[in-house]
């Protein structure tokens, strides 16, 4: 759902407990009003993607669906498809390919199953009953790695979703999933009631 960036800090203040409209309090400058807004403002797309990251699944209704040309890096003993991620991704939540029989566990380049990945021994590393998907940084982008994957026509990717980083457009709306409204007021209030 989309929402103006004035109504957002309305909500913040109203959670803050400040003044909602913004009103002038004195005929001059409210400069604490002014230094709030401020502080309000730069805390929408952090504590949003905070949100984000760690949110449920089932709450995020604004998913999209992640599209793109798989390549493919042969490793001794297994195959492995990797694909650019776009430049808004922030979340992935989840990815499948047509020959396996599951969505992949994902993980980052940090988790101890990472190096598993490049195992000569196929009961460690992902397969079709228990794929992985890792979330890896490249010299020139992010990229997903897709462990379990054989390269050739009948392996395609068949569902990806992921999270995109949200942004204003420049009339000042922000796309934010509706059920998350709240808890994203909520933790800009609190970073915020942090700096004052």
């Amino acid at each position: 759902m989309k929402y103006h960036q004035e109504d957002m800090m309305r909500d913040v203040r109203v959670e803050l407990g400040y003044n909602p409209d913004n009103m002038a309090l004195i005929e001059a400058d409210d400069i604490e009003t002014l230094r709030l807004d401020e502080m309000i403002r730069r805390q929408v797309i952090p504590s949003a993607c905070q949100v984000l990251c760690t949110a449920p699944v089932e709450r995020i209704d604004t998913c999209r669906p992640l599209r793109g040309t798989l390549a493919w890096a042969e490793q001794e003993g297994t195959g492995m498809a990797f694909m650019v991620l776009p430049d808004d991704f922030l979340r992935l939540i989840s990815i499948s390919m047509t020959n396996w029989r599951r969505p992949a566990k994902i993980i980052a380049e940090s988790d101890p199953l990472y190096p598993l990945q490049s195992s000569p021994f196929p009961g460690v590393r992902g397969n079709p009953d228990r794929p992985v998907a890792a979330i890896v940084r490249y010299p020139a982008a992010l990229v997903v790695e897709l462990y379990a994957a054989t390269g050739g026509v009948e392996a395609k990717l068949q569902r990806a979703l992921y999270v995109a980083a949200p942004r204003f457009n420049s009339e000042g709306y922000i796309d934010l999933p509706a059920p998350l409204y709240h808890d994203i007021i909520r933790q800009i209030a609190e970073t915020v009631r942090t700096v004052v």
